[in-house]
């Protein structure tokens, strides 16, 4: 599922080191909520991320340049036409896990949209609106409610994906700040 230098498990544990409260996952769906908007722009990627907690907890060296640098990498996979970017997820283990993984992923993305000032899509087209509200679902799912399926579950990550690439252009097509 990632093409990152970092894995998830890596980014979950310094997060965890830094006494930071969210999950790689949601970090990493916070970014492409606000390259949504932003394009690239962010300038204190750890400190947007992290805008509901302590700041000072996460002074940690290696967490930030982990997190600047899946930035930068998820940056240049998003930017053009949208298809090189993936959730980064566990790509292995319980399937709870991973399930809550692709929960804060969305939570991550919705707030991360919220961040730069899109708020439940109003600006959208009809079809970003549905995108968001299906994505809002499953960022409300109870992962033990979910019934183990893995087709499922690989069906639900890339419609994130693609509901994803779809806001993203949506936004930026009506933003007109094409690259």
């Amino acid at each position: 599922m990632s093409d990152y230098s970092i894995g998830y498990q890596q980014l979950q544990d310094l997060a965890q080191q830094a006494g930071l409260q969210q999950s790689g996952a949601e970090m990493h769906g916070r970014m492409l909520g606000m390259m949504c908007v932003d394009c690239g722009r962010s300038r204190d990627v750890l400190a947007r991320l992290a805008c509901d907690e302590d700041a000072e907890s996460l002074v940690t060296q290696e967490l930030r340049e982990a997190v600047e640098g899946l930035y930068r990498e998820t940056w240049s996979a998003l930017d053009g036409v949208g298809t090189g970017f993936s959730l980064l997820l566990p790509e292995e283990g319980d399937y709870l896990q991973r399930c809550q993984a692709l929960i804060d992923w969305a939570r991550g993305f919705l707030r991360g949209l919220a961040l730069v000032g899109v708020h439940g899509g109003e600006d959208l087209e009809l079809r970003g609106r549905h995108a968001l509200a299906d994505i809002a679902r499953i960022a409300e799912c109870d992962p033990a409610e979910v019934p183990e399926d893995l087709d499922a579950f690989e069906e639900a990550c890339e419609f994130v994906w693609v509901a994803t690439v779809l806001v993203r252009e949506l936004l930026v097509v009506d933003s007109g700040d094409r690259h």
